[in-house]
């Protein structure tokens, strides 16, 4: 058994995977002084892994809380992943591939392992990003934006007389300041994927697919101008490629 951790910006995700597929999952909040106990509350029931591998983008903090709950329970180490220049087919577009989020490389690795195609990766969470890979395996590069719940929090802290956000945004003109700021959020994101696909068939020509993730996905995916595939797991999917895991 494998396990598996992705270390994002808001939340701290972990997954198991044997031949059967995945098994155990569970989650918690970054940034609370509750993490490790969590961490360790969540653990505690599993056997005793074969390895444990981590994908991280939220710091030290977060990696040695995972670190110490696995010496803790079972004396195992974390193999932490780091993005590379060119790993599983894909090439990275960075000049400098240690700079790019190991959570937006092993997407695109197991987004265009999986399909052989062109692809534009859509991470939306926290932030919004969107990476085309060629059908070569040529990254083209990426966007990256405040995510949905993102935008709105920068936007209520930002003005005094707004208020709130609704509660309950489309891709419609709103009718309250509430409404105005909850669907222009939802806009500005939906804009950004279809700008990111305009760019995919203006480099790659018609035939790309989208691939789409993160915990804001299914909010947005509704709103896309073209069919979609979901995959919840593809940060987990790119760690069990880029550690050889299957």
């Amino acid at each position: 058994m494998i396990l598996l951790f992705d270390l994002g910006n808001s939340r701290a995700k972990w997954a198991t995977w044997a031949e059967a597929g995945y098994a155990h999952a569970g989650s918690t909040a970054n940034g609370g002084s509750d993490f490790a106990d969590s961490i360790m509350r969540q653990l505690r029931p599993l056997a005793a892994p074969d390895r444990a591998v981590a994908a991280n983008v939220a710091g030290p903090r977060a990696i040695s809380a995972v670190r110490e709950a696995a010496q803790s329970l079972w004396r195992l180490p974390v193999e932490e992943l780091r993005p590379q220049g060119y790993q599983c087919g894909v090439r990275s577009a960075y000049s400098e591939p240690a700079q790019i989020g190991v959570d937006r490389w092993l997407a695109m690795l197991a987004a265009w392992n999986r399909f052989r195609r062109a692809v534009c990766v859509l991470d939306l969470g926290t932030a919004a990003t969107a990476d085309v890979v060629a059908a070569d395996g040529r990254h083209l590069g990426g966007l990256i934006a405040p995510g949905f719940s993102m935008s709105q929090s920068l936007l209520l802290e930002q003005t005094a007389a707004i208020g709130a956000a609704g509660s309950n945004p489309g891709p419609v003109f709103g009718r309250s300041t509430g409404d105005c700021v909850a669907n222009g959020c939802l806009l500005s994101v939906i804009g950004l994927a279809r700008s990111a696909l305009e760019l995919m068939e203006r480099e790659c020509g018609a035939g790309g697919v989208l691939v789409a993730t993160g915990g804001e996905a299914p909010r947005i995916l509704p709103y896309l101008p073209v069919p979609h595939n979901h995959v919840p797991t593809l940060v987990f999917d790119g760690m069990l490629l880029a550690g050889g895991l299957r």
